[in-house]
């Protein structure tokens, strides 16, 4: 039902001829970068303010979930996907190594709230 309307919206505006199609540069959207992007830890945020604030100023930032992101019409969404075949790739990040080698309480997992 949700497309229906963008169907409709498709079909009234009636057949496009070559010359009358716009081309790629002509067309500006919304967009969002690291889309998914969540704001980082505590103990990260803590970590880095210490030892490194500039980096800080451009990694602590957080977006709306993607389906709240669309509804308020975003229309272009980075996701950086990595194929991880062997497996592990991601099973001891550094960051909560780092916090715990600086003394820093252990973030939770934002496995822990699924």
């Amino acid at each position: 039902m949700k497309y229906a309307f963008l169907l409709a919206a498709v079909l009234a505006a009636g057949p496009v001829f070559a010359d009358d199609q716009l081309k790629l540069n002509q067309i500006q959207v919304i967009g969002s970068h690291n889309s998914y992007h969540a704001g980082l830890p505590a103990g990260i945020v803590k970590l880095l303010s210490s030892t490194d604030p500039d980096s800080l100023d451009g990694l602590d930032y957080s977006h709306a979930p993607l389906d709240v992101q669309l509804s308020r019409g975003i229309r272009q969404l980075e996701l950086d996907i990595y194929a991880d075949s062997r497996g592990g790739r991601y099973a001891a990040p550094l960051g909560p190594r780092w916090v715990a080698e600086a003394g820093l309480p252990a973030d939770p997992s934002p496995y822990d709230t699924v």
